[in-house]
């Protein structure tokens, strides 16, 4: 026994990958074993089962063949195969799945038959051609299938217009060219060890000519020349691929020279349209052939205004020549990457293997040209704002700034930060009502950015070319942040000691960012479009609860404190701040503003469970609004506002009324028919349909409370969606699972749940409903033991910042 883990830990000291494996193995065993206990004793949902299995299967491989990448590959190949099956109904996003599937099954094959060659043949030097070969293959795959599914659309409405995609695919051209030069020694010959050799034009017959670009002439050089190539042809090149035709409108030809003459180009702009259900542009074209194509469904969709704004800044990169720019820092990275005696590019190991693998396997190649692509995106990020900059100097910056704030109202829903609109790539246009409530929640989000920028957002414009939409019309509204500075704002708002600072330095100009941004959309929709979305949308009702009751309001950025009666809330005309609280006679921004029931003669939860008496409030500079608390024992203690929790008379007001139950895997409708509060919640006991359950055997939700439609379970749920009936709920279903509806619920059968929107009334099928979210004095009482330890985990990280649960 002890010789057997004496080998164990042997193993693991001698070999990372697989010491690895064991880890992912035990982990994805341990979570995928409660997910089952759970599953089989209590029928709760698969998700989470599937997932951890996955982890599992990846560390199992992983062990086995030594390969982490093979073991992420089966393991992640797995869970999108069965949700590509489960999704297959789900309008686009099956589609998506399925896309995406085929390309990581493709990748998958490459690998497992590159580990199958390299053991039968077992080559001295294994250069992993096959893998590489499909790793390469899989991008065209993706496109093949995506454009099969989705057409060109697919392309134009996914922020995936660019002309890297053109360079991709006449990189495998080249390299097409190269094979056959090799083949027929024509240019490039062997050395003595059989590696190619770069054709030596200049004669220098040196070593060093190896790790200098131009110094030789190999495949740095030929990428160097079909990009230079590219750009020359990249006009009509851009045309063809997209389907741009020519716009013949005089006037609007005549506006977009005008804006031209603006920013000193002196040449006429040959304008074009590419159909698609969005409102963008692209600017394209060698210096000598400048162009720009309109992307809508109707080219006279665009206003004067957004002309001069969207033309202004796709001019201002033409003008300034930053295609040439992107070339040269291209070829910059081509340079880099021969100076280290590295491939040019992953197809390198595809069509070069035996050259490619000399000094760097393709795994971390692959890493070292992230890496590489992440510093790229940063000068990419810069040539924006300067082109948002040059915009702005010639006086179209607030043209801009609307039409940017326009076309985040296109990308909505889940997917809405990786630059894709599930709803864009249907075939059914906006209606108005959508395009009202979109846009409407377009400029909360972006107001909400500037007020409380978030780490994950900011990590996910690390990868992107543009900054976010807010950090631009932050940019245009105010002088204080330059391209460079406004570039590197993703990195300070992640962390790295400057968060503090840079969300300090981004509140500066909300009153101008709001004032943009509430302008816009009154110009667009009119006065009333905001109060029709409000009237099915229940931002509102979250707050009706505390009409009359006694509160405290705290304003995070004016640090203004009232405490008072809320009397009212009333309605703007400000998408961006659209519901007041009025506190003693006091007007206070929701946006801006934290709201909690505040009564010092009330006990209140936190989220442990404890009960305390709240005593006061303090001011704090770094922390904000503290709450006074004293427990039990007469110790007082300083809380976060937001830790602070619900009233106790909140959850004993629901005596003889119906809450949500979280039991045996499923949310359903019940009664509490009777709860004796202790010292805590652990010590409270209730009486649920005639059981008897303690407190310490179960989590509250607080409200707004999420459940889940469980198609296999629509009996137990069938009184939840009838207790429905009259509210109004944040919907998603089969057709609208990217982006939510929000109404009235008018009816439920057996059958169907009948909603009422903004664009009428629709039946809906129950097993198409997927979710419902809804604001009421209610709760959910959650059955520890009916969810794994992983849910448990998840509720834990959601109640950190803020009140959500009573947890113990």
């Amino acid at each position: 026994m002890i010789s057997t883990i004496n080998d164990l830990f042997s193993l693991i000291s001698e070999n990372g990958t697989r010491a690895f494996g064991i880890v992912l193995t035990v982990v994805g065993l341990y979570f995928a074993l409660s997910e089952l206990r759970v599953y089989i004793k209590h029928q709760s949902s698969t998700d989470q089962l599937l997932m951890w299995s996955m982890v599992f299967t990846a560390g199992v491989f992983t062990v086995i063949f030594n390969d982490f990448v093979f073991g992420a590959l089966v393991g992640i190949s797995i869970l999108m195969l069965v949700e590509t099956y489960k999704m297959w109904d789900t309008p686009v996003w099956g589609q998506l799945m399925a896309a995406t599937t085929i390309s990581y099954l493709v990748i998958l094959a490459g690998k497992a038959g590159q580990i199958i060659y390299d053991y039968v043949v077992k080559p001295e030097d294994p250069n992993e051609q096959i893998f590489s070969l499909a790793f390469n293959l899989s991008f065209y795959v993706f496109i093949a299938v995506a454009f099969l599914f989705f057409g060109r659309k697919f392309i134009l409405v996914s922020r995936l217009s660019s002309p890297q995609i053109v360079y991709l695919f006449l990189f495998g051209m080249m390299y097409g060219v190269i094979i056959f030069l090799q083949r027929q020694e024509i240019i490039f010959t062997r050395d003595a060890d059989g590696f190619i050799r770069s054709f030596d034009y200049l004669n220098l017959n040196a070593e060093w000519t190896e790790r200098v670009i131009f110094a030789d002439f190999g495949t740095f050089e030929a990428l160097t020349v079909i990009m230079i190539f590219m750009y020359f042809i990249s006009g009509w090149l851009l045309d063809v691929l997209f389907g741009v035709k020519p716009v013949d409108d005089p006037e609007l030809i005549a506006k977009v020279n005008a804006v031209a003459v603006k920013m000193g180009i002196k040449q006429n702009i040959k304008v074009g349209h590419v159909s698609a259900p969005i409102l963008n542009a692209f600017a394209y074209g060698p210096f000598f052939d400048k162009r720009i194509a309109f992307i809508s469904n109707d080219i006279n969709e665009f206003t004067d205004s957004d002309i001069r704004g969207v033309v202004g800044h796709e001019l201002a990169h033409s003008a300034k020549n930053h295609v040439m720019y992107l070339l040269l820092l291209s070829v910059f990275e081509l340079g880099v990457k021969k100076a280290l005696g590295f491939p040019a590019t992953t197809l390198d190991y595809t069509f070069l293997p035996d050259d490619a693998v000399q000094n760097i396997s393709f795994g971390w190649y692959y890493a070292f040209s992230y890496i590489f692509l992440i510093i790229l995106l940063l000068f990419v990020r810069i040539l924006e704002g300067h082109a948002d900059k040059i915009t702005k100097e010639i006086g179209y910056g607030e043209d801009l700034s609307k039409a940017l704030f326009k076309l985040e109202g296109f990308y909505n829903g889940v997917a809405s930060d990786f630059g894709i609109s599930v709803n864009l790539l249907t075939d059914r246009k906006y209606t108005l009502a959508e395009r009202r409530r979109f846009t409407a929640q377009a400029g909360r989000n972006l107001f909400g950015e500037i007020l409380s920028p978030t780490r994950g957002s900011a990590f996910a414009n690390i990868f992107q070319s543009h900054p976010r939409t807010s950090y631009r019309i932050r940019s245009l509204v105010s002088d204080d942040y330059g391209p460079i500075r406004a570039a590197f704002l993703p990195y300070r708002l992640m962390g790295f000691g400057f968060r503090k600072k840079a969300i300090k330095e981004m509140n500066k100009n909300n009153d101008k960012f709001h004032e943009l941004i509430d302008t816009s959309y009154l110009e667009e929709y009119g006065s009333d479009a905001l109060k029709e979305v409000l009237k099915f949308n229940p931002l509102k009702e979250a707050y009706e609860p505390l009409i009359g009751k006694n509160v405290i309001a705290y304003n995070r950025f004016s640090k203004k404190v009232e405490i008072g009666a809320l009397e009212e809330l009333v309605i703007t005309d400000r998408i961006t701040s659209p519901i007041f609280a009025i506190v003693n006679g006091k007007s206070f921004d929701l946006s801006k503003t934290i709201v909690k029931e505040y009564d010092e003669q009330q006990q209140y939860f936190l989220r442990d469970g404890s009960i305390v008496s709240l005593i006061g409030y303090k001011l704090d500079e770094k922390k904000g609004i503290l709450a006074v608390v004293q427990n039990g024992s007469q110790d007082s203690e300083e809380i976060e506002l937001s830790k602070l929790g619900k009233p106790v008379e909140f959850l004993s007001d629901l005596e003889g009324k119906q809450i949500i139950h979280f039991d045996k895997g499923v949310s359903q409708l019940k009664t509490l028919e009777s709860i004796e509060l202790g010292e805590s919640w652990q010590s409270t006991t209730i009486k649920l349909d005639g059981q008897t359950v303690q407190g310490s055997s179960l989590i509250v939700d607080f409200p707004p409370v999420g459940v889940e439609i469980r198609k296999d379970k629509l009996k137990e749920q069938i009184s939840f969606l009838k207790y429905l009936v009259g509210k109004k709920v944040i919907l998603f279903t089969k057709e609208n699972f990217d982006v939510s509806l929000s109404g009235t619920v008018l009816s439920v059968t057996e059958d169907q749940f009948v909603f009422e929107d903004a664009d009428g009334v629709h039946e809906i099928e129950l097993p198409r409903l997927e979710y419902i979210i809804y604001n009421d004095h209610v709760v959910e009482l959650v059955t520890k033991e009916h969810i794994s330890l992983f849910t448990k985990i998840g509720i834990w990280w959601s109640n950190r910042h803020e009140f959500n649960y009573i947890t113990v």
